[in-house]
């Protein structure tokens, strides 16, 4: 029997991602930011979870994606890992897919590869292909 892992998964621009279970801490609708200066262009701002400070980074502007249409709001994947942790802004949340080891592939090459920072693997999934990415990647690369 082969081995399995568990995704929360969501879009951007019609492409589905996931980040493992694990590392999530909640899913949120869209929440009011407070806008701050960051050195990091995908740094949104700042959300106010029950007392606690999050910062907000737009995968989007992360993966050199295209603005957001105008009118969408996007959604929240809040996020932790090494004790940091983050609300990621994602078009759409999908679903908790559960993924055969049988069916992924590593993407050792994603960090040479401008927009692909923090994928991980790809799983083949029935209908289409999952992307995973790693929550400490992203949170490394978000600071930088």
């Amino acid at each position: 029997m082969s081995e399995t892992h568990r995704y929360c998964t969501f879009t951007l621009d019609d492409q589905l991602y996931g980040v493992a279970i694990g590392c999530v801490h909640e899913v949120l609708r869209h929440q009011p930011v407070t806008r701050v200066r960051s050195g990091s262009k995908a740094i949104q701002g700042l959300i106010n979870l029950r007392g606690r400070v999050v910062p907000v980074l737009d995968l989007r502007t992360f993966f050199g994606m295209a603005p957001r249409p105008a009118g969408a709001e996007p959604s929240n994947v809040v996020v932790q890992a090494g004790g940091r942790m983050v609300s990621l802004w994602v078009d759409e949340i999908s679903e908790v897919v559960t993924g055969n080891l049988d069916d992924y592939e590593t993407d050792d090459t994603s960090h040479d590869r401008p927009g692909h920072e923090g994928v991980r693997g790809i799983y083949k999934l029935s209908d289409r292909l999952l992307q995973v990415l790693s929550v400490p990647e992203i949170l490394e690369g978000a600071t930088e």
